[in-house]
């Protein structure tokens, strides 16, 4: 039996294999559709990203945390997308900053405070938005506004604990989604510009 077994594999093993391989059609233009799938990407997680932050601060700290945790999960998705290819070593460390803090909420108990892991992703999250507003290839006074307007709020996290750090974390937030928006219709904006 063992003879056949061995046979029949080395017979198997001999037949010439002529593989099948499909060709797909090329796509309208390669270097739209990478784009395209981003914008569509933008356009289905911002209403998300805008939605949590409305929600934010929550009514405690158990659900603020909650709510912060998604927000960043969200940012560290959408940011990457805003930026565009090429990001920089710099830009890879800030998001990897967003993910700590946004692990690091997850992970916490009903006693712990979530104000230091909470003011490092919204510094670390205005700090993205100044890169990305640098790199507009528009000028956007909007845009702009919007990410000097994070930085005053930013200036005073430091001075809060407790309900009023969870709402200046909440309207910061807010003005960091603002600015994300603004972001994301000029990027649609621009990829609109492009097509025919």
């Amino acid at each position: 039996m063992f003879f056949i077994t061995a046979a029949a594999m080395v017979a198997a093993a001999c037949q010439p294999v002529h593989p099948t391989v499909v060709v797909a059609p090329p796509p309208p233009s390669s270097a739209n559709v990478g784009t395209q799938v981003r914008v569509n990407f933008l356009e289905s997680h911002m209403d998300n990203l805008a939605a949590v932050a409305t929600a934010l601060p929550g009514s405690d700290e158990r659900e603020f945390r909650s709510l912060m945790h998604d927000e960043l999960n969200e940012m560290t998705q959408i940011f990457p997308v805003l930026a565009g290819p090429g990001v920089d070593d710099e830009f890879q460390q800030q998001i990897a900053v967003l993910a700590d803090c946004r692990d690091r909420l997850a992970g916490m108990t009903d006693e712990s405070n979530s104000d230091a892991a909470t003011t490092s992703a919204i510094v670390t999250a205005t700090q993205i938005l100044h890169g990305i507003a640098q790199h507009q290839p528009v000028d956007d006074r909007e845009l702009f506004g919007d990410v000097l307007d994070c930085d005053q709020v930013n200036g005073r996290l430091d001075g809060y604990q407790g309900v009023l750090h969870r709402a200046a974390v909440g309207r910061s937030a807010r003005q960091i989604v603002a600015a994300m928006k603004q972001a994301a219709a000029d990027y649609v904006k621009e990829f609109a510009a492009t097509q025919p």
